[in-house]
């Protein structure tokens, strides 16, 4: 993938995560966009400072798009559509390397 579409791609991407901004702790950094939850949680009894829910990372080939939620409650895996669930790496990370367009 060209850099040039890897970021065309990254800043679609991105447009669509900053829709929830208002809802989260947003980090925006070159190449990194994350989106950290303001609900407060317990994990194993200690709050956290701040939980990890969605982000955005350019890679060399792609763009990685990490969902937690997919992650932490399995039963949303099977919602994922059957064409997403193909570039579904790992647990929470999708490598996007093109949109679809219609």
């Amino acid at each position: 993938m060209e850099e040039t579409q890897r970021k065309a791609l990254y800043a679609q991407l991105k447009a669509i995560l900053a829709e929830y901004a208002d809802l989260c702790i947003v980090y925006d950094n070159p190449g990194k966009y994350s989106l950290y939850t303001k609900k407060h949680v317990s994990m194993d009894g200690k709050p956290p400072d701040e939980q990890y829910f969605a982000g955005l990372r350019e890679l060399k080939n792609s763009v990685g798009f990490y969902v937690m939620p997919v992650y932490t409650v399995p039963e949303l895996r099977e919602q994922v559509p059957a064409c997403l669930q193909k570039i579904l790496k790992r647990n929470a990370c999708f490598n996007v390397k093109r949109s679809r367009r219609r």
